[in-house]
C-alpha cells in the first residue's frame, strides 16, 4: 500500500518511532494460522481466497509472522457483500493444508479478527484420467473446479473459486489427476483444458467422484491453393462456417502458391468459401466439408486452382490531352454480373488516379464517379487501361444575405438535391 512520503531528521542518532496509518478505504483481515497439533504455521507464504454470495473470488496471498499472527490488507468495492475466507498452504514437503473461516462483512476501515485457523488436509473434489478421443492419455491437461451459483448481474452461473478453495492440477505422464480442495455447499463442475484439443466441462456433480474425462482433438485441414501470381498478400481468404447449430465461423488469409494450414477447428460439417477482398460473393464454395478429430484433407481443396478463375484491371485516369489525373479520388461501380454466386453490386476506388480491380470474370462494364469530372461508364477486358474522364465546371451558388439571417456564429449547410433520375448510380 503506497503511503505519503516521510521526511526524517538527518541529525538525530535516537531510535525513531514511525506510526503508519492505513488509508480508511482499506479492511484488514487478522489471525493465527495454526496446524491440528496447534504448532504455528511461521514465516509462510499462504494463498487466500474470499468467495463473495453473488460473482467470483477474489484471490491474494499472505505471508504469517513467526508465530504464525498474519494481517491481509485488501480494499473491499463491494460493502455490501458478505465474503466467506478460503485458505491455502504447501508445505515444503508438498504437503497441502487449506483452512476455512466463517462468512464476514468486511467494511472499509474496520480489523475483523478470525481467530486461530486450523490448517487441515483437503478433501478430494475429483479423481479420475484424462485421455483424448482415441484413448490415448493426456498429459498436462489443466483440471479445475467452479461451482454454479449468482453474478454480480443476479444471474447463475458457473465461476472459480480461486486457489484458496482449489487449486488447479494437471494431469500426469499417464493422464491421472487428483483435485483437493474444500466443498462448498452449492453444485460443482469439473472442468478441463488442454491446448489443441476441445474443452470438457462435466455435469453437475458431488465432491470425491471419479471421472473418466474425454478431450476431443482439435480439427486441423490441410490443403494446397493455386492463387494468380499477381494477387497481393492477404487478399484470399478461406473461410470456414459450420451448417448447423451452434454457428462456428473461423478463417486464414491464404498463400498464393504452396499448402495451408487451418487450425483449431471443432468437429463438426461446414461449408468452405474462398473470397476475394472487395469481391462480394465467394469464388469458391464447398458444402459438407466434414471436419474430424486431428488432420483433414479434402480432394477438393488439395489442391484448388483458382489461377485462371481470376482476373486483373489495372486503370489509369487520364484526362484532356492524356495527361495523368494524379489526385483523382472517387468510387467506382461494378453491378457485379457474371461472377460466381450471382450478381452482386462491388465496388473499388481510385487512388491517386490508379485503380486496381480483381473480378471472377475478364471483361466488366462499370461506372466511375469523381468530383470534378463526369460520372462515365465504361467497357473494357482485363489488363492495363486508360480511362478518360471529362473535367467539369463547378456549380457556383450565391446565397446573397444568408450569413446576415443565419448570424456570424451559426453554421450554414447548402445541400444541391437531385430532383430527377439520370441514370446514374
Amino acid at each position: 500500500v503506497p503511503l505519503p512520503a516521510m521526511r526524517l531528521p538527518t541529525s538525530d542518532q535516537s531510535p525513531l518511532l514511525l506510526t503508519l496509518t492505513l488509508p480508511p478505504s482499506l479492511t484488514v483481515i487478522t489471525g493465527t494460522a495454526a496446524r491440528t497439533d496447534s504448532s504455528a504455521i511461521g514465516d509462510a507464504r499462504i494463498a487466500c481466497s474470499l468467495v463473495p454470495l453473488r460473482g467470483g473470488a477474489i484471490q491474494g496471498s499472505l505471508t504469517t509472522l513467526p508465530d504464525g499472527r498474519f494481517d491481509w490488507i485488501w480494499q473491499n468495492r463491494d460493502q455490501s457483500q458478505t465474503f466467506t475466507p478460503y485458505f491455502r498452504l504447501t508445505e515444503p514437503d508438498g504437503t497441502v493444508l487449506q483452512a476455512r473461516a466463517q462468512p464476514l462483512a468486511l467494511p472499509a476501515g474496520d480489523r475483523r479478527e478470525i481467530g486461530i485457523l486450523r490448517f487441515e488436509p483437503p478433501e478430494v473434489l475429483a479423481f479420475g484420467d484424462v485421455r483424448n478421443d482415441r484413448g490415448e492419455p493426456v498429459a498436462g491437461a489443466l483440471v479445475f473446479a467452479e461451482w454454479f451459483g449468482p453474478t454480480r448481474r443476479g444471474q447463475d452461473d458457473w465461476l472459480g473459486a480461486g486457489e484458496g478453495l482449489a487449486k488447479p492440477v494437471e494431469s500426469d505422464a499417464e493422464g491421472a489427476f487428483r483435485l483437493l480442495g474444500i466443498p462448498q455447499p452449492k453444485p460443482m463442475r469439473i472442468v478441463a483444458w488442454k491446448d489443441g484439443h476441445q474443452p470438457y466441462r462435466s455435469d453437475s456433480l458431488g465432491k470425491g467422484v471419479q471421472l473418466h474425462v474425454v478431450l476431443v482433438r482439435n480439427g486441423v485441414l490441410k490443403g494446397r491453393v493455386i492463387l494468380p501470381e499477381w494477387l497481393p498478400k492477404n487478399a484470399a481468404t478461406l473461410q470456414l462456417t459450420s451448417e448447423f447449430e451452434q454457428k462456428r465461423e473461423l478463417s486464414i488469409p491464404l498463400p498464393s502458391r504452396g499448402e495451408f494450414k487451418l487450425e483449431g477447428i471443432t468437429p463438426d460439417t461446414y461449408t468452405a468459401r474462398v473470397t476475394i477482398r472487395n469481391l462480394q460473393k465467394p469464388v469458391f464454395e464447398l458444402k459438407q466439408v466434414r471436419i474430424d478429430p486431428g488432420e483433414n484433407r479434402d480432394p477438393q481443396l488439395d489442391p484448388l486452382d483458382l489461377a485462371q478463375s481470376l482476373h486483373r484491371f489495372r486503370l489509369r485516369a487520364i484526362g484532356p490531352g492524356g495527361m495523368p489525373i494524379a489526385n483523382l479520388d472517387g468510387p467506382i461501380l461494378w453491378d457485379g454480373a457474371g461472377q460466381v454466386g450471382g450478381k452482386a453490386p462491388t465496388a473499388f476506388r481510385w487512388q491517386n488516379g490508379k485503380a486496381e480491380l480483381i473480378a471472377q470474370v475478364g471483361f466488366l462494364e462499370f461506372t466511375t464517379v469523381s468530383q470534378g469530372y463526369l460520372p462515365t461508364k465504361v467497357a473494357v477486358a482485363e489488363g492495363d487501361h486508360d480511362i478518360y474522364l471529362q473535367p467539369v465546371q463547378p456549380v457556383v451558388v450565391e446565397l446573397p444575405g444568408l450569413r446576415a439571417l443565419a448570424g456570424i456564429e451559426r453554421a450554414i449547410r447548402v445541400s444541391l438535391v437531385r430532383v430527377a433520375d439520370n441514370g446514374l448510380p
